[in-house]
């Protein structure tokens, strides 16, 4: 699956900077951030959607923490300013039905914990907040899903953001179909892959499906028929 820019912010008190933590599979991230080192480590791609075929995806963040001023330009080789206890922040996902008309909040938690005075990027032993920058999460999105947002966030954020990312993004086009081959069932889901039906007197591509339609009634280019319903298929085969 690929990977898609993410970010969040903590709150910055008095003359600091605002820490982010965020990445993005370019060579440079939210805010200028130049992220060639970052990847080279292993750290900072953002965020990738894996999804089971039935509206159940993980979410893996693969962040890194670095500086950025008010004018929202990034700062090389600062730090957390030490204050006798730890900077939290609280992951917020919601989905949307309606095209982001409005929000279902479904998960709110806190899932990292930074200590004051950890160096951020580019600064000395800069992975060690990579490192506790790493998280991933399984949720069951309804099967209407068009939106979900998903927030980073310290206490009273002064960058507050809303990653938004559509269905689509989520959930990619795929191949549903299969073909048998050396007794195993081999998916067409690659670039090869294609599936036709001969349709007056043409041949008809029915092989993309997107990945909104799975288990939908009535939904798909290919469907299944499922508690008296056809309803749109799902991959099929390795």
């Amino acid at each position: 699956m690929a990977w898609n820019t993410f970010w969040g912010a903590y709150d910055n008190t008095g003359p600091f900077s605002n820490v982010v933590l965020g990445g993005d599979p370019g060579a440079t991230g939210p805010f200028g951030i130049p992220l060639t080192d970052a990847h080279n480590a292993g750290f900072g791609q953002g965020i990738e959607f894996t999804d089971n075929g039935n509206y159940g995806v993980t979410f893996k963040l693969n962040l890194v923490g670095y500086a950025v001023n008010d004018s929202q330009q990034y700062v090389p080789n600062l730090h957390y300013i030490p204050f006798g206890g730890t900077y939290d922040y609280i992951l917020i996902v919601s989905t949307s039905n309606n095209n982001q008309a409005s929000w279902n909040q479904i998960f709110n938690a806190k899932i990292f914990s930074h200590p004051g005075g950890a160096n951020l990027c580019y600064g000395a032993n800069w992975h060690v907040i990579a490192q506790s920058s790493q998280w991933s999460g399984f949720f069951q999105l309804p099967t209407d899903t068009t939106h979900v947002k998903i927030e980073l966030r310290g206490e009273d954020a002064t960058l507050p953001h809303e990653n938004i990312y559509s269905i689509q993004q989520i959930i990619p086009e795929f191949k549903p179909w299969a073909i048998r081959k050396a007794k195993q069932w081999n998916s067409l889901n690659r670039p090869s892959g294609f599936f036709h039906i001969r349709k007056s007197g043409q041949w008809e591509d029915k092989s993309i499906m997107s990945g909104n339609e799975t288990g939908q009634v009535n939904q798909g280019t290919s469907r299944i028929r499922k508690n008296n319903n056809w309803v749109g298929q799902g991959k099929v085969g390795n």
